[in-house]
């Protein structure tokens, strides 16, 4: 059995640190000379999720000539991919598993949508994915499943 995580908790952003760094390191792929910086943060993160008490959670994976490094807080201000968002609006986004349902697929597409237009979203991309990085981390649908996975329901 699985373990589980309330999304945004720190054991779930831990996880979510280890399926990336997983994906990248199974693919096989050689990504040396590779530099990139990616992650996601969250505001209003309940208390319960936040022990720290930070003002954003989250967690970054950064590869340096092919090293992975990883960490359970928001990219630092030079990252090169973030997604910033409010975590009491994507929660529900946190257990959708991509390709069981086309019609779901397409509303959540349509969700996401709307969430970037009031703000609740942002999708940042200052610098696209090397092509080594990109090979090795193959369908982003895959790792979200994964990390689906690990994401264990909301709690009171």
């Amino acid at each position: 059995m699985t373990t589980t995580y309330e999304f945004g908790s720190p054991g779930w952003l831990q996880a979510t640190c280890d399926i990336v760094k997983d994906q990248l390191l199974g693919s096989g792929i050689d990504l040396s000379g590779v530099d990139y910086t990616m992650g996601e943060e969250f505001f209003n993160v309940p208390d319960r999720l936040n022990p720290s008490g930070a003002e954003r959670t989250g967690w970054t994976v950064m590869i340096r000539n092919g090293v992975i490094e990883t960490a359970t807080v928001p990219p630092s201000a030079d990252y090169d991919s973030n997604n910033i968002a409010d975590w009491e609006a994507i929660e529900h986004l946190a257990h959708h598993v991509f390709g069981a349902d086309p019609e779901r697929d397409a509303e959540v597409g349509a969700d996401v949508a709307k969430l970037t237009a009031d703000g609740k979203l942002e999708m940042v991309v200052r610098r696209e994915r090397p092509a080594a990085m990109a090979k090795a981390m193959g369908d982003i649908h895959v790792v979200h499943n994964a990390v689906v996975a690990v994401t264990g329901p909301r709690q009171a």
